[in-house]
């Protein structure tokens, strides 16, 4: 249920302001109708392509930024708080048996 929510927030944001006639949530997609479109003689297209080849990647920095900063320093507050250390996981264990 959840995804879906996303999924159709995101389908409401991207519907009314689409980029070009075309706004697609799949960046493969996305990438590939531009380039379709270009071949068939609109050059509107192309000029959004970019946007399908960066934003993913940009994506995943501000991913990676938040997991090392805001959720890293969360789980160590959490940990502190607890009195744990977060090194007592089942996993830990069953390398030290082996």
């Amino acid at each position: 249920m959840i995804i879906a929510s996303t999924y159709l927030a995101c389908v409401i944001m991207v519907g009314a302001a689409d980029i070009g006639g075309f706004g697609c949530l799949n960046p493969a997609i996305g990438m590939f109708t531009t380039l379709v479109m270009s071949f068939g003689g609109n050059s509107n297209g192309i000029k959004y392509f970019w946007i399908y080849l960066c934003f993913p990647f940009v994506g995943a920095i501000l991913a990676i930024i938040f997991h090392e900063v805001l959720y890293k320093n969360v789980q160590e507050a959490i940990e502190e708080r607890e009195g744990t250390t977060g090194d007592d996981g089942l996993l830990d264990k069953d390398v030290e048996e082996h």
